[in-house]
């Protein structure tokens, strides 16, 4: 699942301000005792904090819990003393080089420093370590804001706007972007209206913190005994958490959970495991959204919105909720038709009894392997392993390198393996977005992958599910984009292109895991990788694949249309009776229970853009089309997709850049087949 901002939910960032590192995943936020004050580091941890962003291998990870916080605050006063000098200058000297890029440049510094502190309260085993890095992350989203607000600032930029001439490319998209942000925040209103915008910013922020840490503090459990627990393999029962003499305590986080769920031949038990699953504090949030929603709502009047739909999906490629909606009520129909042919798959699907057996066909270090020949070849691109000292001692390090001209393209980071505090999901980030430096070199991008694989016993290998097969193919899609992307500032580059874009390259990606050529290249049996897929399980992976039916798919659209009404209709409201409305609109029946609460891509960063992921999939089944016609590892095809759709970043639009590809403008045909359905003029997004 992606998130646009992991920060952005990590630090509660205003849209305008949260746009430095794009992510996948989920966000950890809770408090800590970690402040920050006055205070000056010493030389020998400036010296340190200024080196890790090195161009040399990886980062450095190594710094101790007050060189973190000593750190932060120099590098902060660093960029305080850059923005002051900027204000400075004098009105008759002041130009676009001096004022917008030198401020833009300057947040760069800062944030390639400081963002990787910052995600450690993510992945670091320390516990003390995540709350200092929570802290940093919570001291940048404020700072974010100060800076956001400086009205001195904002007056330096209008003043070099008006005095520059023309621009062209990244430099007159950058001071375009930057105006808009600023309109976008308030900036220009009178100070009234300024005033009560921050307050209910931060207010937001409080709300939305709330809302997140009530789920991820649920900690009750599932008690179970010895007969629940008989279905589980041995490696499994040696790490669940004991209750009592005979009993132990599941958690939905846990691996046990998850294969209970989907094995246990107990109809009871998987009843009470999925009713614990669907019990997150869904009512105690619900105050909390409708709050939320109130705000949301006075926030966008006063920018001079309708709503915070119409706010949020300005800067997308639909543009407006009118378009969004009309797009989701065509997939309605014709996920509705495509429902009665796909039970068949459905209920083929829903047979798991061979995904055992598809696991030992999946050692993790044969799918890494398998996965970066397959889009190596493909991309024109060479991965190799490298030694560094990560966060963590599973974490692996490669180095990202274009096959002809061998040049470097940047570091990535593998973090794969499940453990205690690490941040739950799969999901992607940029720790450095590529970008130019003032001295003529290029920052390469610095990037992880996180999933949650659990390891086996001491000498055996992990043995992945094919869903999790199918989560590394999607982050290494998210990973490639945010590699390969280039451009002259870092906010183009990473995975920073407009929301409902951001799904589209790791969405094309999955297409490939279920290509058999694709299959025989990551497969091979744990015991002897020689041994591939024997056929009936390739039937029974498609049918794994299958089991997303049209019904599922149209619940995910149900769900998009339900974030799509919280943010367009009359706040406040009440969120029950709305969720009960749209999911009889799109479902046919009310939901079966009132699980608004437990959304948390309402306050992460996807609010107002959950369709972005049924948007992103019509697009990637598009793009991925043409790889069906022309040849799945065709080379030629595989370099025009990362020159026309990898590289560019958010440098163009993603209207041109598909039609670049494609040939024509994208439509919806590849999804309707995908559905088993014939393409008879069917709705497209319309192109913008």
């Amino acid at each position: 699942m992606v998130l646009r901002l992991l920060l952005a939910a990590l630090l509660l960032l205003p849209p305008a301000a949260a746009n430095s590192q794009a992510v996948v995943g989920r966000s950890q936020a809770s408090a800590g005792p970690v402040t920050f004050g006055a205070g000056t580091a010493s030389a020998g941890t400036l010296s340190q904090a200024s080196s890790l962003p090195a161009l040399g291998p990886g980062l450095d990870f190594s710094l101790t819990h007050r060189q973190m916080i000593n750190g932060y605050k120099e590098v902060e006063k660093r960029l305080d003393a850059a923005a002051d000098a900027i204000s400075a200058i004098p009105t008759q000297e002041r130009d676009f080089k001096n004022t917008v890029q030198a401020l833009e440049r300057a947040k760069e510094t800062y944030g390639e420093t400081v963002f990787p502190w910052a995600i450690l309260s993510n992945v670091s085993p320390d516990e003390k370590t995540r709350r200092v890095a929570r802290a940093i992350a919570r001291r940048i989203g404020r700072h974010a804001l100060e800076l956001e607000y400086r009205e001195d600032l904002h007056s330096a930029i209008i003043a070099a706007a008006q005095e520059q001439p023309a621009l062209k490319g990244a430099d007159r998209l950058l001071l375009a972007d930057v105006l808009d942000g600023y309109k976008r925040i308030g900036a220009e209103l009178p100070l009234a209206q300024r005033i009560n915008l921050q307050a209910i910013e931060k207010r937001l922020a409080e709300l939305s913190q709330a809302f997140q840490r009530n789920i991820t503090d649920y900690h009750d459990g599932v008690e179970v005994n010895e007969q629940d627990i008989a279905a589980l393999p041995e490696s499994l029962k040696s790490v669940i958490t004991p209750a009592g003499k005979g009993t132990w305590r599941l958690h939905e986080s846990d691996r046990a959970f998850r294969y209970l769920l989907a094995f246990s031949p107990d109809a009871a038990l998987k009843d009470r495991l999925q009713s614990y699953e669907d019990s997150n504090p869904r009512i105690k949030n619900i105050p909390l959204l409708e709050d939320i929603l109130v705000l949301r709502q006075t926030q966008s009047r006063i920018l001079g919105y309708k709503n915070f739909a119409g706010f949020r999906i300005a800067a997308n490629m639909a543009r407006t909720p009118e378009k969004v909606e009309s797009f989701l009520q065509d997939l309605k129909s014709q996920l509705r038709k495509a429902s009665g042919r796909q039970k068949f798959h459905a209920s083929a699907g829903d047979d798991l009894s061979d995904v055992p057996l598809l696991r030992q066909y999946f050692p993790l270090e044969r799918v890494v392997s398998g996965t970066m020949e397959v889009f190596g070849n493909l991309l024109g691109v060479k991965f190799r392993e490298i030694q560094t000292q990560a966060w963590h001692p599973d974490v692996r390090t490669f180095e990202l390198s274009d096959s002809v001209t061998n040049r470097r393209l940047g570091i990535f980071y593998l973090d794969l393996y499940d453990r205690e505090g690490k941040t739950g999901g799969s999901w992607t980030i940029n720790f450095i977005n590529g970008h130019e430096l003032q001295t003529s070199e290029y920052r390469d991008p610095v990037a992880m992958i996180s999933l949650q694989v659990q390891k086996n016993r001491p000498g055996e290998p992990a043995l992945l599910e094919p869903q999790q097969v199918e989560a590394f193919f999607h982050e290494f899609g998210h990973l490639m984009h945010g590699m390969l992307a280039k451009g002259r500032y870092g906010r183009y580059t990473g995975t920073n292109v407009p929301l409902d874009f951001v799904e589209t390259m790791s969405k094309t990606f999955e297409n490939f895991l279920w290509q058999p050529e694709i299959l025989d290249k990551i497969s091979g049996h744990y015991k002897n990788p020689s041994r591939k897929l024997p056929p009936y399980l390739k039937t029974s992976l498609l049918a794994f694949r299958q089991a997303t039916s049209a019904d599922t798919l149209l619940e995910h659209v149900a769900t998009a249309a339900l974030d799509l009404a919280y943010h367009t209709l009359e706040a406040p409201m009440d969120t029950a009776r709305v969720l009960r409305e749209v999911f009889l609109d799109y479902m046919g029946s009310p939901a079966a229970y009132d699980f608004q609460g437990t959304l948390d891509f309402l306050v992460s960063g996807y609010e107002a853009g959950y369709y972005g992921y049924r948007w992103s999939q019509v697009f990637a089944q598009d793009i991925f089309s043409r790889f069906e016609s022309e040849g799945i590892l065709n080379p030629k095809v595989g370099m025009e997709y990362r020159r026309k759709l990898l590289e560019p970043g958010g440098r163009k639009d993603p209207w041109q850049m598909l039609k670049n590809f494609l040939g024509r403008k994208p439509n919806m045909n590849a999804f309707l087949r995908g559905l088993g359905l014939k393409p008879e003029q069917p709705p497209s997004p319309a192109a913008g």
